[in-house]
């Protein structure tokens, strides 16, 4: 264990919040608003996430791709000084918390050395977020193979790109580089989208292919090597070899925690492989140390804001944090937009064998900017919508009445009676349920229900 610094002055606080991911902000909001003393350390991070650029060119539907790529990072840069505005240190501080610049390692697991001080706190809260996994090729010509952080610094789209990767940000930035003029070559390895429902990627998968990307799904990225055009991308499928010349390649690998420097050893909090190990409750090895979002593990850029009421209603009022408290929610910010959130009928199934996945088609007249698309429930035997999916051009706003049924566990009647201005997303559920309905009015108990209310009636 690391001897505490006597020479730094020192800080006693309830709770410790470390790194600056969103979530963290959100739950020190909490604790301060309860009455609870915290101080907030931002750690130095370097360069700008991938996925809030995809998430963002995504966004810019009505960007001409003619006025080029210049105009259209402009207008992406002034969003993002928008919202660090938001998040600015002064706004944090004049909330009651006591915000620290630096560095920051574990001396002791109840103390913390950064920005000039020992902090020694009840609690700490690990919200460092994550960073976009390095090249896999750093040996090759400066500035041709991309990493999605590397995007932002482009001064111009690429004339030809292959992007090597599978997840959301890799088809965003394959479809975003394609709106540009770029002649993209995406090669997803194993299958695009892994973990998602087959209909969903399906669908995702056949708008890329309109667009004119050239999927490969079944190739092995064997070689990437200089050429005279830029570089040499060598994949291997079956027996054959296949070469591609590209200007550029991007390289959409795993985004890892931030947790290097931490000294987590001195605080007695283990890793579980790249990131935190914690239980159902998100606590680390270490009882008085939460990990929060990316930092245990998971690559999901929104899960530390999901995370941050259950965190905060722990730290307030020593509530258990439980499975149900945090939903799973994945968005892969396309056009059409892929939303899921909640279980998936696998999980379902597992445990109902009398549950059934309900596919609703979305059209402009049901749900104005949906486009073509559809919306996917995952109802149980009793009728409980236990998972939801949708894909349309417009998912993103559509997607709450369906998150909320999914939270509440609400009856698709329930979901159906939400009252939303029509035409809207309950209006096509409305539609969809009401063979549902039916049947189980022509239920025979239902019918004798029915007569005997009109005899007394």
């Amino acid at each position: 264990m690391t001897a505490p610094d006597t020479s730094l002055a020192a800080l006693s606080v309830d709770t410790c919040i470390i790194g600056d991911d969103p979530g963290g902000h959100a739950v020190a909001l909490a604790l301060v608003a309860g009455g609870l003393s915290v101080v907030l350390v931002r750690i130095p991070a370097t360069g700008r996430a991938g996925h809030d650029l995809a998430r963002r060119l995504a966004s810019l539907r009505d960007v001409d791709p003619a006025h080029g790529w210049a105009a259209a990072m402009r207008r992406i840069s002034q969003a993002g000084r928008d919202a660090a505005t938001r998040e600015h240190p002064r706004r944090l501080a004049a909330a009651g918390i006591r915000v620290v610049e630096g560095e920051a390692r574990f001396t002791s697991p109840r103390s913390l050395a950064a920005g000039g001080l020992a902090i020694t706190a009840r609690r700490f809260v690990l919200a460092t977020g994550a960073a976009e996994a390095p090249s896999a090729w750093p040996d090759l010509p400066e500035g041709r193979v991309l990493t999605p952080e590397m995007i932002w610094d482009l001064a111009d789209a690429p004339s030809s790109l292959a992007v090597i990767g599978a997840d959301g940000t890799a088809a965003a930035l394959a479809q975003a580089f394609r709106r540009f003029g770029t002649a993209v070559s995406l090669f997803a390895t194993g299958g695009l989208l892994p973990g998602l429902h087959p209909d969903h990627s399906q669908a995702l998968r056949d708008r890329l292919v309109a667009d004119g990307i050239d999927l490969f799904e079944d190739a092995e990225v064997a070689a990437v090597e200089p050429d005279d055009a830029g570089l040499a991308v060598t994949a291997t499928r079956g027996g054959d070899r296949d070469r591609l010349r590209v200007a550029h390649v991007l390289h959409v690998g795993d985004r890892l925690p931030r947790l290097d420097g931490l000294n987590l050893e001195a605080a007695g909090i283990a890793r579980d492989g790249t990131g935190l190990r914690v239980d159902g409750g998100l606590r680390t090895t270490n009882r008085r140390v939460f990990g929060l979002g990316e930092a245990a593990g998971p690559s999901d850029p929104g899960l530390s804001l999901r995370q941050a009421p259950a965190m905060a209603g722990a730290l307030l009022f020593g509530r258990t944090i439980g499975a149900s408290d945090i939903i799973r929610v994945t968005a892969v910010p396309t056009r059409p937009a892929l939303v899921e959130i909640g279980l998936s009928e696998t999980q379902v199934r597992a445990k109902d064998r009398s549950a059934r996945l309900l596919r609703l088609p979305l059209s402009d007249s049901a749900a104005p900017g949906a486009g073509p698309g559809h919306i996917a429930l995952v109802v149980s035997g009793a009728g409980k919508v236990l998972g939801a999916g949708i894909v349309a051009d417009n998912a993103e706003p559509l997607i709450g009445s369906l998150a909320l049924a999914v939270g509440r566990q609400l009856s698709v009647q329930d979901l159906a009676a939400i009252q939303l201005p029509y035409p809207a997303v309950s209006d096509v559920i409305g539609k969809a349920i009401a063979p549902i309905t039916a049947a189980r009015l022509s239920n025979h108990w239902t019918r004798r229900i029915i007569r005997l209310v009109r005899m007394f009636g």
